[in-house]
């Protein structure tokens, strides 16, 4: 689904006139537009059909909302935002082989945007103070690394990861 999504993603609103320096990330009106056809549909994500590229995401148990961003080699990493159905954190956190819920908005990210959310994760792992995340948890955010959910506790934020959710519209508490 992500790989077709950024396969046949749409022009940019505008052409970029100017060159950026490397790692600046790129103004969303020259990125490549995500085709709309999800939104409003309940799909399901199997997490096991990752082997390549990265996906982090951030599950928020208030409004039951789940952003997966998905990025893959040669390829415009995806921005996926779902309402799901599960009753609370128990119940997301015990999913391990599918994500269920209804698309309520895709976009297309920058590479380097996708880079710095691993640079914030990375931190944050780093960090002995992180706590795993469990049913008492508000939020989470973690990674999928060889067909396992990594999860920590989102009660102090990961900032790159809300940054880039406030890019797209897709800000804590939020979604369009």
């Amino acid at each position: 689904m992500f790989r077709s999504i950024s396969e046949n993603a749409l022009p940019a609103l505008e052409t970029e006139t100017g060159t950026d320096s490397p790692g600046t990330i790129v103004d969303t009106k020259y990125l490549k537009r995500a085709p709309r056809d999800l939104v409003g549909k309940t799909v399901e994500i199997t997490l096991d059909g990752f082997s390549d590229g990265a996906v982090y995401y951030r599950y928020m148990q208030t409004d039951k909302t789940l952003v997966v961003i998905w990025e893959e080699l040669n390829l415009s990493p995806v921005m996926l935002v779902m309402k799901t159905g599960y009753s609370g954190m128990g119940e997301f956190l015990s999913q391990k082989t599918v994500w269920k819920g209804t698309v309520t908005d895709i976009a297309i990210c920058d590479g380097t945007e996708v880079i710095v959310i691993g640079g914030g994760f990375s931190l944050r792992v780093g960090d002995e103070e992180h706590k795993t995340a469990d049913s008492s948890s508000r939020i989470c955010y973690g990674w999928l690394e060889s067909e396992k959910m990594t999860v920590i506790d989102g009660e102090t934020p990961i900032s790159q990861f809300e940054n880039t959710c406030k890019r797209f519209g897709a800000a804590q508490n939020a979604g369009r």
